[in-house]
């Protein structure tokens, strides 16, 4: 079973400058493995880390077209509590960016079916059914485009825009934008445009 190690350097009254942070995990180091969804485990990458400000980190992997979000608590011990043993219920979309909203939700963009693609997880790490219904939202950009989302930024209206790439032709790509209301629809206010 493939592990996921998470090292992270910490500036404490503990530790010195540029060493691992013997507090945290397993002197430093924390390694954790996917649990039930050891089957897409082969191949995982770690795409982005998110912390609070209670030190809550959580962890978003892409494994096989998959999303998956891992809980870690301040001194790196996995929470049990969070979703399916410490482990987000996963999607199928390839992720590229997340972030966290100021409620504790997170938002996943990334590519699912060569259509951007966005999905937002409630804070017990269940898709919210608050967002486009079922937690999950594709725009496409046009008939023929392959389009992929690879960044994200959150207004402090809590409206999301998403930038990336729709690739027009095989060898001619171009900038895409998009804005989302907080019900995960498309903001109709915003012109969605291809760069």
């Amino acid at each position: 079973m493939l592990l996921f190690a998470a090292i992270l350097y910490f500036q404490n009254s503990y530790s010195q400058p540029g060493r691992l942070d013997a507090s945290f995990g397993n002197k430093g180091i924390v390694r954790t493995d996917f649990g039930v969804f050891s089957k897409y485990s082969y191949g995982a990458q770690g795409k982005q880390v998110l912390t609070q400000r209670n030190g809550t980190i959580y962890l978003t992997f892409e494994t096989h077209g998959q999303t998956l979000i891992t809980r870690l608590l301040a001194d790196g011990r996995a929470d049990a509590s969070y979703a399916n043993n410490g482990y987000s219920q996963s999607t199928s979309i390839s992720p590229a960016a997340s972030a966290l909203q100021k409620d504790g939700k997170i938002v996943v963009v990334g590519s699912s079916n060569y259509l951007f693609a966005i999905v937002r997880y409630s804070t017990n790490g269940t898709l919210d059914t608050t967002f486009s219904k079922d937690g999950k939202q594709t725009t496409d950009f046009g008939a023929g485009t392959e389009d992929e989302a690879h960044s994200i930024a959150i207004q402090k209206d809590g409206k999301i825009i998403v930038v990336g790439v729709s690739y027009v032709q095989p060898d001619y790509a171009k900038g895409a934008l998009a804005r989302y209301n907080t019900d995960g629809s498309l903001d109709t206010t915003f012109s969605q445009v291809i760069l």
